[in-house]
């Protein structure tokens, strides 16, 4: 996973680059080490005016993109926030994508296929039946 770290109105220390790092760990536990190596996260940390601190983060999973954004007091609690909201979208892509894959075909059900060569619209007892 590649990660881009910007700071504004803040000083990038080593201890701000590892509370990142563990904050989208825990973000991308849910997905396993499958897709992790494809991700990237642009993640944006700022001093705003006064004492609260705000973290922005988007990550990229192949064509799926999640964003979290959020403000506090210290900037571990904003990291804190964003990476409940991102585990949350992670898992809800999670599932959907794997719901999709569930999906029965319509030949697994027993239903006829319209590309059917059997399937005969033209027959006369369809009609009687009708």
């Amino acid at each position: 996973m590649t990660t881009s770290l910007k700071g504004t109105r803040l000083d990038l220390t080593p201890d701000i680059r590892r509370q990142v790092d563990a904050m989208l760990a825990a973000a991308l536990k849910p997905l396993g080490s499958d897709d992790t190596p494809a991700a990237h996260a642009a993640v944006e940390v700022e001093q705003t005016t006064g004492d609260e601190h705000r973290a922005e983060v988007t990550l990229t999973l192949g064509r799926a993109t999640f964003r979290a954004e959020a403000t506090a007091e210290t900037l571990r609690t904003a990291l804190a926030e964003v990476r409940q909201v991102l585990t949350r979208q992670v898992r809800d892509w999670r599932a959907r994508r794997r719901d999709a894959r569930r999906k029965p075909r319509p030949d697994a059900m027993g239903l006829p296929l319209v590309d059917d060569p059997d399937l005969d619209f033209d027959d006369p007892l369809v009609e009687e039946a009708a």
